[in-house]
This record gives structure tokens, C-alpha cells and sequence, in this order.
């Protein structure tokens, strides 16, 4: 019986080690935004991108609907912060400079910089045609949640 119960001790040591090298590296890492955000400060991404903004192409921020649907996979982004901009005015940061858990970790803190859209959902929103008897309301501006 002791023998059976360190056969079984063993095998199951075994599969768990066997099991966390066979898995793919992708499987094995997840990305923690708090820890992205330390690695982006200290990598100096700050420099250029505080607060998710662009200071070089205020146009293309790090954040928001527009860079949401850009970059819709994570892998757009690992490209760009492997490579840097094809133009030249972000360096590339290689695996030397950054581990690949360091790069998810990023990834996560640049995704966390804009909150998941929620659909617009009105049940008294009805279809209006033009030329119809329905009161104009007055246009407010839609000012975005600051965190």
C-alpha cells in the first residue's frame, strides 16, 4: 500500500513537471497591469506616452476607442514594442531589455489604460425619420470617464 501511494506521488510530481515545461510559454505567462505599469515607468515609457497620451503624435495615443480598434490583438502591440514605430521614434525594445513576462505585463497595463465600451442600451430610443414631429433635444457633449 505505501508502495502504490508513492508511485502514485511520484507520477503526479512528475505529470505537473512534465506538464508546466510542455506548455507553451504564451500558456504560462499572464500579464499583471500593476507590475506593467512599474516597467513602464521604469523602462521610460513615461517619457513619451504619460498617462497613455503621445507626446510626439498626440494623435495616436495609447488608449481610448481608436487604439482599441487598432491594436485589437495583443500581438499588434508586442510587434510594435519589439520593433518600435517603422519611422524610428520608438525604439525597439529587444528581449535583452525586456523579458517576454515583462512585455505581457506591459501589454496588460497599456490595455487597462481604456475601460471596456459598454453598448448604449435604451429601451425609449425609437427610430426617427426626417421631416418628423419629434422634438429636437439639445445636444450635450459626452465627456469621457477620467480614472
Amino acid at each position: 500500500m505505501l508502495a502504490l501511494q508513492a508511485d502514485f506521488k511520484l507520477f503526479v510530481a512528475v505529470f505537473i513537471l512534465l506538464s508546466t515545461f510542455m506548455m507553451p510559454a504564451e500558456a504560462q505567462m499572464r500579464g499583471d497591469a500593476m507590475r506593467g505599469a512599474a516597467v513602464f515607468r521604469a523602462m521610460n515609457c513615461v517619457m513619451c506616452h504619460a498617462g497613455g497620451g503621445n507626446s510626439l503624435r498626440p494623435e495616436k495615443p495609447l488608449k481610448g476607442v481608436g487604439f482599441a480598434n487598432k491594436y485589437r490583438g495583443d500581438e499588434s502591440i508586442a510587434v510594435m514594442i519589439r520593433e518600435g514605430s517603422p519611422n524610428g521614434l520608438m525604439p525597439a525594445f529587444r528581449q535583452s531589455q525586456l523579458t517576454d513576462q515583462q512585455l505581457f505585463d506591459v501589454i496588460c497595463y497599456i490595455r487597462s489604460l481604456t475601460p471596456k465600451q459598454r453598448p448604449v442600451v435604451n429601451s425609449k430610443i425609437k427610430a426617427v425619420s426626417p421631416g418628423s414631429d419629434v422634438k429636437k433635444a439639445p445636444v450635450t457633449k459626452l465627456q469621457p470617464k477620467r480614472t
